[in-house]
């Protein structure tokens, strides 16, 4: 993800890993990470989202079709929000013990 978050398509990124279980049992069950990157404008979308998956093919068994690698393009509200949630403020029920 470093490798991912230094790319020059990028100006400044924030990510967090989360895992979906909540028990001690079932460690790393459902890991996965969150990424908020704004793009650095000499980078079409289209360039920046066949970047990301060139990266992260090493990483995950598919790049299509958005299971394992979801990119999306959002605004700034909803990425107040999102830096909000990898700060630790987790509203939805049941996300702040995960």
């Amino acid at each position: 993800m470093d490798k991912l978050a230094n790319r020059k398509m990028f100006n400044g990124v924030e990510y967090a890993f989360e895992q979906r279980s909540e028990s001690d049992d079932t460690p790393f069950y459902g890991f996965h990470c969150h990424m908020l990157a704004r793009r650095n404008l000499s980078y079409k979308p289209f360039n920046c989202k066949k970047n990301i998956k060139n990266t992260a093919k090493g990483l995950v068994a598919s790049v299509e079709g958005g299971k394992m690698v979801n990119i999306q393009c959002i605004g700034d509200d909803f990425a107040k929000d999102k830096e909000q949630y990898f700060k630790g403020l987790k509203t939805a029920e049941g996300k702040a013990a995960k």
